[in-house]
């Protein structure tokens, strides 16, 4: 996942080309490099299972989390700040950056609205992260259906503006980051 800004979609006969044809590079590499060494019908279907269910993980994941920007991405967004800037805003908890497990930084473009964080969401991300166990923790509450909001996530909540459902949204916070740091 080194880039993780959205791309233009093409139809879905070009995009499995791609697919296949970057999987068949990945493949013959793996194999000149003997990294696959058994050639058995066993261990072609574990590959085409783990691959699948790999997909669908990415899949489900883009559904619930949206697209992702990078660090420099985030700063055009942000009015085109200086990526100090926004490790700055990530340090005092007013933006929310995941790391994906290649060690890159990605950030959830929901956060970004008009060039900026809307205020109810960075005090809800004041609230989370330094309690949460990572910052994944936090995406995950951000996304996560919310029965008391008729289904709606914290993100459409704060999108949708009614201080009340905010006042309500900002207290779940509290009690959840309390429950984080309580262990």
């Amino acid at each position: 996942m080194s880039t993780v800004t959205p791309q233009p979609a093409q139809p879905a006969h070009a995009w499995r080309e791609q697919v296949l044809a970057g999987f068949r590079r990945e493949l013959d590499s793996m194999i000149e490099q003997h990294e696959i060494t058994e050639f058995t019908e066993q261990t072609a279907t574990e590959a085409v299972s783990a691959s699948s269910e790999r997909l669908r993980e990415i899949a489900r994941n883009r559904d619930r989390f949206g697209t992702f920007f990078t660090s420099q991405k985030v700063g055009e967004k942000l009015g085109g700040i200086s990526r100090q800037a926004v490790s700055a805003r990530v340090q005092k908890s007013t933006l929310l950056r995941v790391t994906t497990s290649d060690d890159v930084s990605a950030f959830p473009s929901f956060q970004i609205r008009a060039g900026d964080v809307p205020g109810p969401m960075k005090k809800l991300f004041q609230t989370l992260l330094p309690a949460a166990p990572d910052p994944w923790g936090v995406l995950y509450w951000m996304t996560s259906p919310l029965e008391e909001f008729g289904g709606r996530t914290a993100v459409e909540v704060v999108d949708d503006g009614d201080w009340r459902e905010v006042k309500l949204l900002k207290g779940m916070a509290q009690d959840d980051a309390s429950g984080w740091a309580a262990g």
